[in-house]
């Protein structure tokens, strides 16, 4: 998905969020230390308790106040997007990504104008355990090869 002028496609983020302030907090400092900045993100929250204290110190990001469930927070944060983004990136708010997933999400769609969606290569999941500290996931990526698929 190429703009037309050469440029990268814009990439919105939409995080639902509900009650984790903290680590939603962790995930805007992950996402502001990205190669390639995203033009939004949309922090789809259930009331203003679910923001971190200072969400609105990060570049590009906005927060709305929308019902809870994971289906209305998302597509309130399409609506909020709007067509300012070529591509919407959905994560949940205990996602720790590389530093490159924006630039590499965007390369991709430039590169494969026919795709409509994709996923990432995921190192670890906390699921189905106690869960994955920030900063053992970082750590995790800081030994992950630069070469992901």
């Amino acid at each position: 998905m190429a703009r037309g002028d050469g440029e990268l496609p814009r990439v919105g983020v939409v995080v639902a969020s509900l009650g984790r302030a903290e680590i939603l907090g962790a995930l805007l400092c992950d996402l502001a230390r990205q190669t390639l900045i995203p033009k939004r993100i949309v922090l789809s929250v259930t009331t203003e308790a679910d923001l971190p204290m200072d969400w609105n110190q990060y570049p590009n990001v906005d927060a709305i106040v929308v019902p809870k469930g994971s289906c209305v927070q998302r597509n309130r944060g399409i609506d909020h997007i709007g067509r300012t983004c070529d591509v919407i990136f959905f994560c949940d708010d205990d996602y720790v990504p590389s530093q490159f997933t924006i630039e590499r999400l965007a390369a991709l769609f430039a590169a494969n104008p026919n795709v409509a969606g994709a996923t990432g290569h995921l190192l670890a999941d906390g699921v189905n355990s106690a869960g994955i500290s920030t900063t053992a996931a970082r750590a995790m990526l800081a030994a992950a090869p630069r070469t992901m698929p």
